[in-house]
């Protein structure tokens, strides 16, 4: 894989990190309170600085309530009637 298709597809990994996150109304001290991860690594690995160990993925997605595979697939876009397209998950 080239590196921009990479840093790509780790953006949007980051970007679903942060909303899983947020939706669970956590931050990343209570992540680090909670000893799942240090804060400043979260926010390395959030803010697409750092890989992610799979590992960790399993235990966020199950903190988050979240199917592993809702960091990797995006929600399919639908038109509204006015022409936008909005998400559907």
């Amino acid at each position: 894989m080239d590196q921009k298709k990479f840093n790509k597809h780790r953006s949007y990994l980051s970007q679903r990190l942060i909303e899983a996150r947020e939706k669970k109304g956590l931050t990343q001290k209570n992540l680090h309170d909670m000893g799942v991860i240090d804060q400043s690594n979260l926010s390395k690995i959030e803010g697409g600085k750092r890989k992610i160990d799979v590992m960790l993925l399993i235990e966020l997605a199950e903190i988050y309530e979240q199917p592993i595979d809702f960091f990797f697939i995006k929600p399919k876009q639908k038109k509204t009637q006015s022409g936008n397209e909005s998400f559907v998950e």
